[in-house]
């Protein structure tokens, strides 16, 4: 009898050993199921567009149009969910879309015309094709790149609509009448435009249908003037990561083991200036740098000679970004396509981050110190991520608020007697918004204008 209860103690002890085993493993390991996503499946998601715009239609007498456009993360917190209906009700209707005649090309966008009609927009931080942006195969014989996808209706959705397919930057579209039920579309227009809302959140007007002003394209300004004030929060970005600290270094460790087969015999080197190296033999190799950036490498891909499309790769990263502990999720939730370059099979994909529709825009001088061009680049070969660049710097509203009085004329004026300074006498210049400056990643952010102007940003 002794014996017997010996041996259920026995028992006992061992579950108990192998379970603070188990949970120690955990903590120091972190979430062990995303561990997998090295040798994840790719699925064939569309890309994400950098916004979705509401357009409320109403016109002057000279014809003009006179709309004015919400931000849909206005009014879902930035929440991806609502893009995604949108974008899934998109694809539904191309998808039935029955006209056996190839779609003609035209030149000149007719932007007054477009933002005249209750319209959806689809904001692209670069042009795409349209699968990409459908994430369907078949995509009405559509070939060519595009960066603005309209879908306007007369009657506000009932049935029928419009899409006009855009490239601003080459000024072409394409345009096709589709039928469905765009019963997600009709409720989101009819949230977005109900009239109590749009008193509280931020107008913007179209840069397309304002005269004189001379910027590519289109661009959709906030309505801010002495009169109308753009009220906004005031951010601060921290690194969590202080590798001088026992739990920076826990944290630490729990971001870069998502990188390794087998975490636990990494081996580990940290240097006089904070850079810690953790490598895999032959396999993974690791860098941390204590300014805020964790860089990956695959010493050995295996699946480099399989040949992946761009969306296909775009969606291996985005799994990544949604699973992996080398990303907070309240920073992945705010990424954005910023960049594509394509050299034979290997793709790279950039990826900066927003805040409540505003970018985030690093100065070239911090970009530079912390040794980045983005805030994710990924590199992706065949079924491998090959390489990788991490930012480990965090954005945090600071509980403080201001209100932004500058009118979009201000920064204007001052880029073109900029330019004509520099005998410079085409002023048209590529884009103009307002963005969250960080030149020091120590101090308060705020919004500032930034202009485009031949790839190049300026801050006048």
């Amino acid at each position: 009898m002794e014996k017997g209860k010996e041996h259920i103690k026995l028992i006992l002890l061992s579950c108990l050993i192998v379970a603070t085993v188990i949970q120690t493993a955990l903590l120091w390991l972190g979430s062990m199921s995303s561990h997998n996503f090295l040798k994840q499946n790719i699925g064939s998601e569309p890309i994400i567009p950098m916004n979705i715009w509401v357009v409320q239609a109403g016109n002057n007498d000279t014809g003009l149009s006179n709309s004015l456009a919400f931000y849909l993360g206005d009014t879902t917190g930035n929440d991806k969910k609502d893009y995604k209906r949108l974008i899934s009700e998109l694809g539904k209707v191309v998808y039935s879309y029955e006209e056996e005649k190839a779609l003609e090309k035209q030149e000149g966008i007719p932007w007054n015309k477009l933002f005249s009609m209750p319209s959806i927009v689809f904001e692209y931080e670069i042009p795409l094709e349209f699968e990409h942006i459908t994430g369907l195969s078949k995509t009405a014989g559509m070939t060519q790149k595009l960066d603005y996808v309209f879908m306007y209706s007369n009657n506000k959705f009932q049935k029928e609509a419009s899409l006009c397919l855009i490239n601003s930057k080459e000024d072409y579209f394409y345009e096709l009448t589709v039928q469905g039920n765009f019963q997600d579309i009709e409720k989101v227009y009819a949230a977005v435009t109900e009239a109590d809302l749009s008193k509280h959140i931020t107008a913007y007007q179209p840069s397309a249908t304002i005269e004189n002003v001379q910027i590519k394209g289109n661009v959709f300004l906030p309505t801010s003037s002495q009169e109308a004030l753009v009220t906004y929060p005031v951010l601060e970005m921290k690194n969590g990561i202080a590798t001088d600290t026992g739990e920076g270094q826990h944290l630490l460790e729990t971001k870069v083991n998502d990188f390794f087969v087998s975490p636990l015999i990494k081996e580990k080197d940290v240097y006089e200036d904070g850079t810690v190296v953790y490598k895999e033999q032959k396999k993974t190799l690791v860098t941390y740098n204590p300014e805020g950036v964790i860089e990956y490498l695959n010493l050995d891909p295996k699946q480099a000679q399989n040949v992946t499309n761009l969306r296909q790769g775009y969606n291996k990263v985005l799994s990544f970004v949604q699973q992996a502990e080398s990303i907070a999720k309240h920073t992945a939730d705010n990424l954005y396509l910023a960049n594509i370059v394509q050299e034979g099979q290997k793709i790279t994909y950039y990826f900066d981050l927003s805040f409540n529709g505003y970018r985030i825009q690093l100065s070239d001088a911090l970009k530079k110190k912390l040794g980045i061009t983005s805030y994710l680049e990924v590199v992706v070969k065949g079924n491998d991520f090959i390489s990788m660049k991490i930012c480990t710097l965090e954005v945090y509203p600071k509980w403080q608020t201001e209100s932004f009085k500058s009118h979009y004329l201000e920064p204007m004026d001052d880029m073109y007697s900029l330019l004509l300074e520099q005998g410079i006498e085409d002023l048209e210049i590529d884009r103009l918004e307002l963005v969250y400056l960080v030149s020091d990643e120590t101090l308060p952010i705020k919004l500032a204008w930034g202009v485009i102007y031949k790839q190049r940003w300026y801050y006048p």
